[in-house]
């Protein structure tokens, strides 16, 4: 995703943490996990999530 802020921007509730850091495509990546609040896991089906995402640019890549 070139633009995680499209998706960040829902990610308003306090259940978000960052719960490690890998290594993927040769980059370091901080993965983060949380809870979606009651519209978008209804939206989105899941009432939780995980990301991966590039630390040094913030770009999400899973």
């Amino acid at each position: 995703m070139a633009l995680p802020q499209n998706y960040a921007f829902w990610l308003t509730n306090s259940d978000n943490r960052v719960v490690g850091h890998e290594k993927m495509f040769h980059r370091n990546v901080t993965v983060l996990e949380g809870k979606h609040d009651k519209y978008m896991g209804k939206k989105l089906g899941a009432t939780t999530y995980q990301m991966w995402v590039d630390t040094a640019t913030g770009v999400l890549l899973k």
